[in-house]
């Protein structure tokens, strides 16, 4: 079933997107090498591709809202997210990439991520002991990480310039600060350190880091977008 894989290595390396972050780069795109490779041999269109990360996902959220299948939801997950980084690299080598599958690729991980952020806090509600006020300060926090990943979408898409931006080197003390965070906030490595932390019992003070690592990117991104609001002004004045 390998056969042809170098040359299909090359194909991929030639259509792939620049990897965000350290643990993007060397596990999540390693593993969607393989995974384009098997479907691409199958047949299996851009758009099913979703649909499968999609359901991984749901499921993974109904099993941590239940505290059921707690060690296959954190494999799953980054099944969901290589399957997540295979179906655009698959729909450019097939020359299926169109607006509506991107639009469908998108919006499936802004609604799983709600899904999943509201999964947690069900897990949270039914497996620690805290007063309500713990509960109303938690979902803020889970609405925190989640305001973060549709507020850098939109930034992608409103400012085109600055799609794909966190993927670009940097200089600077608060930009590299903030490319740290960073790494521990993509999708994938927040799969895996959130998945841990609910098999170990950890969910609340995890909870309580990402939240508040995204507070600062939420305002950064807003910040990089004013600027480029200025600059474009005196660029056209």
């Amino acid at each position: 079933m390998f056969e042809g894989f170098r040359e299909h290595l090359v194909e991929y390396n030639r259509h792939e997107k620049p990897a965000s972050t350290f643990y993007h780069r060397h596990f999540s795109k390693n593993g969607a090498k393989v995974a384009t490779y098997v479907f691409l041999k199958l047949g299996i269109s851009p758009n099913f591709i979703s649909l499968i990360s999609f359901l991984t996902v749901f499921a993974c959220s109904f099993f941590i809202a239940h505290s059921q299948y707690l060690g296959l939801s954190l494999v799953l997950l980054q099944l969901s997210y290589i399957f997540d980084c295979s179906d655009g690299v698959v729909a450019r080598i097939t020359g299926k990439g169109s607006k509506f599958g991107e639009m469908v690729d998108v919006s499936f991980d802004r609604i799983l991520g709600a899904i999943f952020s509201f999964s947690l806090f069900i897990h949270l509600v039914m497996n620690y002991s805290l007063d309500p006020e713990e509960y109303f300060i938690y979902a803020i926090l889970l609405t925190s990480y989640l305001s973060f990943t549709f507020v850098s979408t939109l930034r992608g898409y409103i400012f085109k310039e600055l799609k794909n931006k966190a993927k670009e080197k940097k200089k600077g003390l608060v930009i590299n600060l903030a490319f740290i965070i960073y790494e521990f906030i993509d999708t994938g490595i927040y799969y895996l350190i959130i998945s841990i932390a609910v098999v170990v019992g950890l969910l609340d003070w995890v909870v309580a880091l990402y939240g508040l690592m995204a507070l600062p990117l939420i305002l950064a991104n807003y910040l990089i977008c004013w600027k480029v609001i200025n600059e474009n002004r005196r660029i056209s004045e």
